[in-house]
């Protein structure tokens, strides 16, 4: 039914009165409230004694009413981040826009809020009481699916309008195919042609209807739990393989090792001082970022999220280099810190217009500096580049082309370095 503004801002009125202030209607003024006659003559509304009440057909009309005037609510405030002081303005004037169908496309995109910016409840709507009635679980959080479960994103319940816009301006919206990918060390997953990672907070916000067939997973499981278990597995051993192979983790070990080969414990003590600032502030910056969503994942699986983190850390090898330098810490650990802002250069410089293994990079150029400091028997540790290679392939973070040039550029940078320093293989 096509009502005119005036008549559907009635109809709000009567119901707010009704519903939430225990009126028994609204009282009778002289003269009628514009939009009266019109509201009559549709039979929403008539006249009892001194009071203009609801008709039967009329609260369902005036339920809605109010239900798009908060719905536009909610979207000026959670999407397009209106000032609190004009919301009532905007959501009058967009309300009346919202017409039956396109109201529910906002509620579902929204994730069915109960309450508008001010708190006050929302009718609810089909959709709604579709998504409630549901029998079966067919829709979960992102969160909850496994790793090749796939379906179309439901709707996105999220309170950050700064992150819920973010969603949507990368393409994750009601309607769009999601297949998740993996859940450790962030939840990765796919949609429509492109790839995320996002922390829990955010996964446990995306409502993914399932696809018919993820129902007979658990059927699938029994009679092929060799396969799964062997699929786990070697998801498992890719994952972790990633995590203890990033350049972070290395450090851990590496630092103290040349410190202790070149000083003792002073030699330690002055690792511990160059990792805090190398790792420790790099580190510090993508926790935030992840927070604030200057960042995707852990892993800064997008290369757009590159360079910014990479000057970050160049200005953290900068910083290390003078307080090694000056603070007189053993020269090999002062080499080490300046590998890692060589590395980091070349590294910002290939990332502004190519993707590149920064594992590769770190373990190729980890190993180069053991085998120099060392020597010849730390060999082995090139063993390591192989399966590092397989966990980045496995989990489709980059191509063959990208690996090789990452442990490539991490031995031949790090082995000029040395020897520019005049430090040979012993």
């Amino acid at each position: 039914m096509q009502l005119s503004e005036s008549a559907q801002e009635l109809l709000e009125l009567l119901w707010t009165a009704i519903e939430e202030e225990a009126e028994p209607g609204l009282a009778i003024k002289n003269p009628p409230p514009e939009g009266l006659d019109e509201l009559i003559q549709a039979r929403l509304v008539e006249q009892n004694g001194e009071w203009l009440v609801l008709t039967p057909a009329g609260r369902p009309e005036a339920a809605q009413a109010v239900r798009r005037h908060r719905l536009a609510e909610r979207l000026l405030a959670d999407v397009l981040t209106t000032e609190e002081a004009r919301l009532d303005e905007h959501a009058c004037r967009l309300e009346h826009v919202l017409v039956d169908g396109v109201d529910e496309s906002i509620c579902t995109l929204l994730g069915h809020p109960r309450f508008c910016p001010h708190g006050k409840p929302i009718p609810r709507g089909k959709c709604c009481q579709q998504m409630r009635e549901s029998a079966e679980r067919l829709i979960a959080p992102l969160c909850d699916l496994q790793p090749g479960q796939r379906g179309q994103i439901a709707y996105i319940q999220m309170n950050n309008p700064r992150r819920l816009q973010k969603l949507m301006a990368m393409g994750v919206l009601p309607g769009v195919s999601v297949e998740l990918l993996r859940r450790f060390p962030s939840y990765v997953f796919e949609a429509g042609y492109s790839q995320f990672a996002v922390d829990e907070e955010i996964a446990s916000a995306i409502y993914v209807r399932l696809a018919h067939e993820e129902k007979e997973k658990v059927t699938e499981i029994k009679t092929i739990p060799k396969t799964l278990e062997a699929n786990m597995s070697s998801d498992r051993l890719a994952r972790w393989t990633s995590v203890l192979f990033d350049s972070s983790v290395l450090s851990l070990f590496i630092f103290p090792a040349i410190g202790w080969k070149a000083a003792g414990w002073s030699g330690v003590g002055w690792a511990v001082v160059a990792l805090l600032i190398l790792t420790g502030l790099p580190l510090a910056y993508i926790l935030i970022g992840l927070r604030r969503g200057w960042v995707s994942d852990l892993e800064l699986s997008r290369r757009e999220d590159r360079p910014r983190f990479i000057l970050v850390s160049l200005s953290c090898d900068l910083l290390a280099l003078a307080v090694l330098g000056w603070g007189g810490a053993p020269r090999l650990l002062w080499l080490l810190a300046l590998t890692y802002a060589c590395l980091g250069l070349t590294m910002f410089t290939i990332s502004s217009f190519w993707k590149i293994s920064l594992h590769m990079v770190s373990v190729g150029g980890f190993a180069t500096v053991l085998v120099y400091i060392f020597g010849l028997g730390a060999l082995w540790t090139y063993l390591s580049l192989p399966l590092v290679a397989w966990a980045r392939l496995y989990r489709k973070k980059h191509t063959p082309a990208q690996l090789v040039a990452g442990a490539v550029g991490g031995i031949l940078i790090t082995a000029a370095v040395f020897t520019w320093a005049g430090v040979g293989v012993r």
